[in-house]
């Protein structure tokens, strides 16, 4: 997954809202968000290291598990996602529990490279090359 479909990705993956609604409050596990939501173990690290990467999930320690490993455990940094959509670009602030706020800006166009009206996910590509400014 890249940055210029990071927007898609969070509004189309029911794996990514999974885990940041199960770390929301509470550092889990991946076997934990796993188990405890259904996903298979390969999506779910796939998912995680993409949150990471993002900067919406951060690793919180680690803990013992019942077979007596140690495993590393994960907690979500976001406390609010805002989306606006105008004049062919989608504008995408994240809030973090710390505070900080990162915003996404992204050229929506068809297929055909003509901006569209609203936003279809079926019929989008993101152009290449979004913004990203951090304040």
């Amino acid at each position: 997954m890249s940055n210029d479909t990071m927007l898609i990705d969070l509004l189309n993956d029911e794996y990514i809202l999974r885990i940041l609604s199960g770390t929301d409050t509470d550092p889990m596990s991946i076997s934990d968000l796993s188990r405890d939501f259904d996903i298979p173990l390969a999506a779910c690290y796939r998912r995680i290291e993409f949150l990471r990467e993002q900067g919406l999930l951060r690793e919180n320690g680690d803990r013992t598990s019942g077979k007596g490993r140690r495993t590393k455990v994960f907690i979500s940094r976001v406390k609010k996602i805002d989306i606006l959509y105008e004049n062919g670009r989608v504008i995408m602030e994240m809030t973090s529990k710390e505070g900080d706020k990162t915003t996404r800006m992204m050229d929506v166009v068809h297929e055909n490279n003509e901006e569209c009206g609203p936003i279809d996910p079926y019929l989008l590509s993101v152009q290449k090359g979004s913004n990203e400014v951090k304040s």
